[in-house]
């Protein structure tokens, strides 16, 4: 999300810079700022296993032929 923040402020900054000025704004952060960003993870991670136990297991469609004799 500060990525391009950091960027702007600093023309010409590389992107090993990047992450480290990104990595001091986290370590000066304190635990209540961090914690809105934490549950954006614990949400996505929800999402990703969700989504990956989906593509891993995948439930059979249901498919309508058309045909009345089928029921």
């Amino acid at each position: 999300m500060e990525r391009e923040n950091v960027r702007k402020s600093n023309p010409g900054i590389v992107f090993g810079e990047i992450a480290e000025a990104l990595a001091d704004k986290w370590n000066a952060m304190s635990a209540e700022e961090k914690e809105p960003y934490k549950e954006m993870v614990r949400n996505d991670k929800k999402r990703y296993k969700l989504q990956v136990n989906g593509y891993k297991n995948p439930q059979p469609m249901m498919v309508d032929s058309g045909n009345e004799s089928d029921s």
